[in-house]
């Protein structure tokens, strides 16, 4: 499986290790009532890992700080969705 998100390319991974879930239909579903998602969950056999992988090519510059944590709240947002 590969992922193709903000212009950036993800993978080859075995699809058995690889969730998508900005794909299924029940985040489809969820996501018009406000509900955000990282991109995909990735399981790292070999490392005993589980990584929660949110695509973001740009961030705002840290000198605008108060842009800047409006998007780390809203990265932070998704991160607790997709743990929920």
């Amino acid at each position: 499986m590969r992922i193709i998100e903000g212009g950036l390319t993800f993978g080859e991974f075995d699809d058995a290790n690889c969730f998508h879930i900005e794909k299924t239909e029940i985040y489809k579903r969820l996501s018009v009532k406000g509900i955000k998602s990282v991109e995909f969950i990735l399981y790292k056999q070999e490392e005993r890992k589980l990584l929660f992988v949110e695509a973001k090519s740009t961030l705002p510059s840290k000198d605008n700080i108060i842009v800047f944590n409006e998007e780390l709240s809203e990265i932070s947002s998704k991160f607790m969705d997709s743990l929920q």
